[in-house]
């Protein structure tokens, strides 16, 4: 019986000591991601007064940093898997978590299906070979990264609550008492 208690207390002990790490991990990563996607929203007005040529220029410089944004989801994303098994039992910390993670998701396929198309398209002209509707590629380039940023904050804020709340072994149907 004793030697049960002890495997027990062992292993919660190693859950709450990688849990705050996974936290912070998550914390940080999606903060990048949400500031990356802010930028996208603070660069619109901007990028919507370039012509067709300095568009081209600028976004082929900011395409190269793809593989470093993905790098950093990757990452998110495996944080909150550790931290989903590691909350497993506290009802509340694991809905939120996992509402984190589903709106990560959620912004990755944005990025997937809708963005990355876009990229690809424009990666293909040049200030002498473009479309005449240039300006609606933009345009939605733009629309599907406010997206991106709206299910970001989401996400990131029901991280941020699973952390603020992690303390509390919610049912369903309780309250929080100060």
């Amino acid at each position: 019986m004793k030697t049960s208690e002890s495997t027990a207390n062992r292993q919660a002990k190693k859950s709450k000591f990688l849990l705050k790490p996974m936290q912070f991990i998550a914390l940080l990563l999606m903060g990048i991601e949400l500031g990356v996607s802010y930028s996208h929203l603070m660069q619109l007005p901007g990028k919507s007064q370039l012509s067709v040529a300095m568009f081209i220029a600028v976004q082929t410089v900011l395409i190269q940093y793809k593989i470093g944004l993905g790098v950093v989801e990757i990452g998110s994303f495996l944080a909150m898997l550790v931290i989903l098994w590691l909350v497993r039992t506290k009802t509340l910390t694991f809905r939120l978590t996992l509402g984190a993670l589903l709106m990560l998701i959620a912004a990755f396929l944005v990025w997937g299906v809708f963005i990355e198309p876009i990229n690809a398209v424009v990666d293909t002209w040049t200030a002498n070979s473009f479309p005449d509707n240039w300006t609606s590629y933009r345009d939605r380039w733009h629309l599907f990264h406010i997206v991106r940023l709206i299910l970001l904050t989401v996400g990131t804020s029901s991280l941020i609550g699973s952390v603020l709340f992690q303390n509390y072994n919610l049912q369903p149907t309780q309250e929080i008492s100060c």
